[in-house]
């Protein structure tokens, strides 16, 4: 009779044990297609890929378009930043001068600053600010 009370502990510790443990997931089998054909003739080099060129009209700034078309102050300097953003995003170097986003066609013109107040570049903060 005491091994009973034994047993049921040790069947109860075998089960939970058992149910307690993950299924192993069954394995992916991948397959990559073939290389598309190429029309070069055998030997002869084809053609290198075209490079990537980021979209530099004017939209890929379009989500900007409405802060820079504001009459906000803030709204306009946040859209200038954004511009400046994907300015730098696409590889250039920090721009000299604000009309150079314009001479890019990212935007047709800048915005009118308010009065007494411009837009000036901030290379060391790397964004437009409003200064006096």
């Amino acid at each position: 009779m005491k091994l009973q009370p034994f047993s049921l502990i040790v069947l109860t510790t075998v089960l939970l044990s058992a149910c307690s443990q993950a299924p192993t997931p069954a394995p992916v089998k991948i397959t990559l297609a073939p290389p598309p054909p190429t029309s070069a003739a055998p030997g002869v080099a084809s053609a290198p890929a075209p490079a990537f060129t980021p979209d530099v009209s004017g939209t890929a700034v379009a989500p900007y378009q409405r802060d820079l078309a504001s009459k906000s102050p803030e709204e306009q300097v946040r859209g200038l930043n954004g511009v400046l953003s994907f300015w730098l995003d696409t590889g250039r170097p920090f721009p000299q001068d604000l009309n150079e986003f314009v001479a890019a066609k990212l935007m047709p013109r800048l915005p009118t600053p308010p009065p007494g107040k411009q837009f000036a570049l901030d290379a060391t903060r790397r964004q437009v600010v409003l200064s006096p």
